[in-house]
């Protein structure tokens, strides 16, 4: 619940941003698609960041109201003090999904979710947990992993359908160019 709350602001982020996306890339407004893309990102990261911070600090006061005992209690710090770096690439994941979405690659997006979700944890949280040593917060440590992992390769797929859709090249979507204006 802590979680879903701190995350919560990346999916109105998402949401919004799809919209922006889909209306002006319909539109053939592909420096808009690309502004709103940088921008919804930029403030995910921000907000995300922020909550993660928060959680983080108060993770020990966060958990008791759903930790039974003082065991628990501590086990769930210590998820919410690993997790809670898993924020920011959560952010990139859903808003790069949701910008695969809005211009009419919603397979890729999928594709990127399934592997993230169901295929890439058999592989990479017993690596953690066993291979590494890690044990139980292995699990933690890999899903942090396989966010950022696939976070990578969300990345790399919004590269791919810009150049192929709007012609724009990385520094253009990544708004390495603004920067240097």
């Amino acid at each position: 619940r802590i979680e879903q709350l701190a995350l919560l602001p990346a999916v109105g982020l998402n949401t919004a941003a799809m919209s922006l996306v889909g209306q002006n890339f319909g539109a053939g407004r592909y420096d808009r698609v690309l502004e709103a893309f940088r921008k919804s990102t930029l403030y995910a990261l921000i907000v995300l960041g922020s909550g993660g911070l928060m959680v983080f600090l108060l993770a020990e006061i966060l958990i008791w109201p759903f930790a039974p005992t003082a065991e628990a209690a501590d086990m769930g710090v210590v998820y919410l003090k690993i997790i809670t770096f898993e924020y920011l690439g959560l952010a990139v994941v859903m808003l790069s999904g949701g910008f695969l979405q809005a211009m009419k690659h919603p397979n890729i997006a999928m594709m990127i979710t399934i592997f993230r979700l169901s295929l890439a944890p058999l592989v990479i949280m017993p690596f953690f947990a066993y291979t590494l040593g890690y044990g139980f917060q292995g699990v933690w440590y890999g899903v942090l992993a396989g966010t950022y992992g696939f976070g990578f390769v969300a990345v790399a797929c919004v590269l791919w359908v810009a150049r192929k859709d709007l012609s724009a090249g990385p520094a253009e979507v990544l708004g390495i160019r603004a920067l240097a204006a």
